[in-house]
Parts: C-alpha cells; sequence; structure tokens
C-alpha cells in the first residue's frame, strides 16, 4: 500500500512540474519595432500671430517611431502645411522629436499618448497683392491626447489632440 501511494505522489508531482514548464515557456509575442506613417489632419485650431485663424488645406505630416520598449516611443515629426486665400498665402514646414506612450499593447491594436515641440519654418509667399518671401520661425508643438491605431504591418490611426497636425488626424503606415 506504501508503495502505490508513494507512486502516485510521485507522478503527480511530476506532472506538476511538467504543467509548471510549459506555463513558464510561454511564447512572448514579438511587436513591431519601427514603424513610418503619412497623416492628413485639419488646421483649424492653430492661430498665427497677427493672421488670425488657420484656413489652411490640411495638415500633412510624415512621422518615423521607433519602439525601445513595449511601451515607450521615440520617434519625429515632418510637418507641412500650405496656407490660402485671396489675401494671403504662406506655407509652414516644420520638424520635431517626438515621445509616445503606449497604453495597450496588442499584435494588431495599439491606443498611445504622445507629445512633439520642434521647430518650423512659416514661409510667406504672397500678401496683399505683393508677391515676396518672408521667412519667420516658429515653435512646431504637438500634444496627442489619445491615439489609437488598428493592423499589424500595415496599418490605419487616428489621433485627437492639440497642435500642428490638428484637432484630429488620421494616418496610413507601415510597421516591421
Amino acid at each position: 500500500m506504501k508503495i502505490i501511494i508513494l507512486t502516485i505522489s510521485l507522478i503527480s508531482c511530476v506532472s506538476i512540474i511538467y504543467a509548471q514548464e510549459n506555463i513558464i515557456e510561454l511564447k512572448k509575442t514579438q511587436l513591431p519595432r519601427y514603424e513610418f506613417a503619412f497623416s492628413v489632419g485639419n488646421t483649424s485650431n492653430i492661430s498665427k500671430l497677427n493672421k488670425g485663424w488657420l484656413d489652411g488645406f490640411g495638415s500633412y505630416t510624415f512621422s518615423y517611431h521607433k519602439r525601445h520598449k513595449d511601451w515607450l516611443w521615440f520617434g519625429f515629426y515632418n510637418n507641412f502645411i500650405p496656407v490660402g486665400g485671396y489675401y494671403y498665402y504662406y506655407l509652414i514646414i516644420s520638424t520635431a522629436p517626438s515621445i509616445r506612450f503606449s497604453y495597450i499593447n496588442k499584435p494588431r491594436v495599439t491606443i498611445y499618448s504622445g507629445c512633439a515641440l520642434g521647430l518650423g519654418l512659416d514661409i510667406n509667399l504672397y500678401s496683399l497683392g505683393r508677391t515676396f518671401q518672408d521667412l519667420e520661425l516658429i515653435l512646431f508643438y504637438q500634444l496627442t491626447a489619445v491615439g489609437f491605431s488598428y493592423g499589424k504591418n500595415f496599418f490605419a490611426s487616428g489621433e485627437i489632440g492639440y497642435g500642428f497636425k490638428g484637432l484630429g488626424c488620421v494616418s496610413l503606415g507601415y510597421r516591421w
């Protein structure tokens, strides 16, 4: 009887060891490390000194980010905003380093927040019937309150924030 109890105890201990080993060796999902995206946003929230509110044709942004940890991204934005009207026409071209914090990191879904701060040029091409070029150094900023991205390699995303990318923007991109 003692041998049967000892054998059953050993078998149950061995099965627990195998179960624990399988749990420990679960594969961790490998998330993409690099991201390139093109965004289009609105410019209704950006005000200029002495020019009032922008009636732009949209804000166009190329961005690149690298994931350093599952939740931490570093990258940069390159932004282009054409602005025009009957009395004026100018371009805003800017670049800025950015940081992004992601809250949900699944292979297909990412939810994040972020910010960027950099410099840009306001190039005044036409104003009140005169053609001239006037350069002005401006401060580029973007605060992203919440962003949502869906897709594994090719993805689509949307952001709600404040800054030169606009109050809202949509993006298409690629991760690898």
